[in-house]
């Protein structure tokens, strides 16, 4: 039986063409002056690419945008081993970014390292679980991995092993905000249109503290939750059931007490304009009242707007003093923390990414809130500085009202 490990398809032949149109977002400036070099490699041509982004690192050795290109660069020269030390020193200072591990699992996947590659695409969805390009990445990898193992525990032919052919996406640029994030993630169950109410102020807030490790906030490269948006519903209007047949009993007892039949067909007469004015006054009145229901149903309480969008506005200033007490304490117990970690080292993790930076801003824009009773979704365009790094990124939560506190129950960046 021949031994099955053959690479993967050629790197070269797996870059896209849309690599001028990804920018760092909220960095056009940055962009702008790097765009001759997306150019270059949009064209195929990588070695002249390098020799500009070579004597651009002279002046911003730490631009991440430049040396993230450099490792795109270095991938489509072959220069494999450039571009894998490229990519790996931009998850160690930028661990936030998912970019880099998916780059990384590209280049572990032609090297036919496909335990390697898995590693690097599940960490880049635990950073940013609404990265759909690692999810279908992740994907082919697991149908080469199970490609292998049935070769292995069958002992076919080597040639059938092949029959699943990856198409590993090397992605071109970092912040690639809003590009079909949400695809590879499940949709969550349709339901009626939700209630929704709109914030326009901003918030912004800064401070500054000892540098002491490296953190980014969620790349807008979601596109997510996808990967999947919650669904939500419209609050139930109740109607008041109608009381047309209780007039109709009281008719037939009032016309049988009558005596006279010389003043039968007078009273019956007179009894039905009674009943009919009746009936139309209660059915005026029920009519009235489910048009004040319905009138308040379409309407979103005000207090649960302001509550939920001052719990948001709190979270966003308390990651922006690195006042962790505060942060951690906006998330609810039943917080879904991305890639199954546990709770503790989930915030293991955030306090040592939040807690180094030498200055933090996080402004909220566009903001969005919809509530239905003690479930709440807001949506809005985080603007996110930490020290050099300036990401600008759509963000999902969802919250729940627990013990007259709105908390977060998930956290997603993208659409």
């Amino acid at each position: 039986m021949k031994k099955i490990s053959q690479p993967l398809h050629s790197l070269r032949r797996r870059v896209t063409a849309t690599v001028a149109t990804a920018l760092l977002v909220g960095a056009s400036t940055a962009y702008a002056n790097n765009a001759d070099i997306t150019s270059l490699l949009q064209g195929s041509q990588p070695e002249q690419a390098l020799k500009l982004i070579d004597q651009r690192l002279t002046t911003t050795p730490k631009d991440p945008q430049l040396r993230f290109l450099q490792g795109v660069a270095f991938a489509m020269a072959n220069k494999n081993k450039e571009a894998i030390d490229t990519f790996t020193q931009l998850t160690k200072e930028f661990p936030e970014l998912p970019e880099p591990y998916n780059n990384l699992a590209v280049l572990y996947a032609n090297q036919n390292q496909l335990d390697k590659s898995r590693q690097a695409l599940e960490q880049a969805i635990r950073t940013n679980p609404s990265y759909s390009t690692a999810h279908e990445n992740l994907g082919d990898i697991y149908a080469k991995l199970a490609s292998q193992a049935y070769s292995k525990a069958l002992q076919l032919d080597g040639s059938h092993a092949q029959s699943v052919q990856p198409k590993l996406a090397l992605i071109h640029d970092l912040f690639s905000t809003g590009q079909a994030q949400a695809q590879a993630l499940a949709k969550a169950p349709s339901a009626p249109a939700p209630v929704t109410a709109t914030a326009t102020q901003a918030v912004s807030s800064s401070t500054t503290a000892p540098a002491q490790a490296t953190e980014v906030a969620a790349a807008a490269t979601a596109q997510p939750v996808a990967s999947a948006q919650p669904a939500t519903a419209t609050p139930v209007t109740e109607t008041a059931s109608s009381p047309a047949t209780e007039p109709k009993a009281e008719t037939k007892t009032i016309a049988k007490v009558e005596p006279k039949a010389e003043t039968k067909a007078e009273t019956k007469a007179e009894t039905k304009a009674e009943t009919k004015a009746e009936t139309k006054a209660e059915t005026k009145a029920v009519a009235t009242a489910d048009a004040g229901q319905a009138a308040k149903a379409d309407t979103p309480p005000a207090a649960n707007v302001a509550e939920v969008e001052a719990a948001v506005r709190t979270w966003a200033k308390a990651w922006a003093a690195k006042d962790m007490a505060n942060y951690l304490a906006a998330y609810s117990p039943n917080f879904q923390t991305p890639g199954k970690q546990s709770r503790k080292a989930w915030e293991a993790e955030r306090r040592a990414r939040i807690v180094g930076k030498r200055s933090i801003s996080v402004n909220l824009a566009d903001l969005t809130i919809t509530t239905q009773n003690d479930r709440a979704t807001a949506r809005f365009r985080q603007h996110y500085r930490a020290d050099t790094l300036n990401v600008s990124s759509r963000k999902t939560l969802q919250l729940e009202l627990r013990k007259g506190q709105w908390l977060i129950v998930s956290e997603t960046t993208g659409n």
